[in-house]
């Protein structure tokens, strides 16, 4: 080890293969070390025996700091890392962009340690939420040629109720969803006097996008239900006492 400057680096490591997906071999100086990535470390550790490892095959290091004082303290504890020295190194993944990063060496290290920072420049870490979502499709699922028939109580007065106004800033937004609807054949357009004619009403949503909506409160007065009684669990049960998988 010693301190000077150094622009490239001939030696190549040969990439390895790791049994747990939180190992990493990252090129330090030319040499591959095996690091554990964590994202709580605030800086990079070297242990001894890596340590031992960069020397032995002449690692490309600079800027070494002997008799450094720790204030680092590992996870869990009130006492300071012991560190042994500090040094900078040209450090990359395998085909990846090369930066100087700085290593502080613990000789009683059990693993050498990707720190957070160090790991999100490599990009083998990164922070926050950025799922992929795969765009599907919507399909409103409808069953074509099927008519629902809705009993009508013929003693309420149809009641064609006034246009609800909508602000002008949103006139162009209702009317590009209308038409997104009648593409999909969700609604369909009416040019013939009806008897019944309710308001829409327009609703935003939390992300600002729209919800058309219609209020049907006084046409539902019109309806009749038609009250069927839903089966219970136990009328399910007994039907089921005699039945075999075949």
């Amino acid at each position: 080890m010693g301190n000077y400057e150094c622009f490239e680096v001939d030696n190549l490591a040969k990439p390895r293969q790791h049994k747990r997906d939180d190992m990493i071999a990252v090129i330090i100086g030319g040499v591959l070390i095996d690091m554990l990535i964590d994202s709580g470390a605030s800086c990079n550790i070297i242990n001894g025996e890596d340590c031992k490892t960069l020397i032995e095959e002449n690692a490309t290091i600079l800027d070494v700091q002997h008799n450094v004082i720790s204030t680092i303290k590992p996870f869990a504890s009130d006492s300071p890392l012991d560190i042994k020295l500090k040094f900078v190194a040209p450090t990359r993944l395998e085909n990846g962009q090369e930066r100087i990063e700085s290593f502080m060496v613990v000789e009683n290290g059990t693993t050498s340690l990707s720190g957070k920072q160090t790991s999100i420049y490599l990009g083998i870490l990164k922070l926050g939420l950025n799922l992929d979502i795969n765009q599907i499709e919507d399909i409103r699922p409808k069953i074509p040629d099927i008519k629902i028939k809705l009993t009508i109580d013929s003693k309420i007065k149809p009641v064609q109720q006034p246009i609800r106004r909508i602000s002008i800033a949103v006139e162009a937004r209702v009317e590009q969803k209308l038409d997104e609807a009648l593409a999909r054949d969700i609604i369909e357009r009416v040019t013939e006097p009806s008897a019944w004619i309710s308001p829409m009403v327009i609703v935003f949503k939390p992300d600002d996008d729209l919800r058309i909506c219609i209020d049907m409160r006084r046409a539902n007065e019109a309806i009749l239900r038609k009250n069927f009684p839903l089966p219970t669990f136990e009328s399910f049960m007994t039907k089921l006492l005699d039945i075999s998988h075949g």
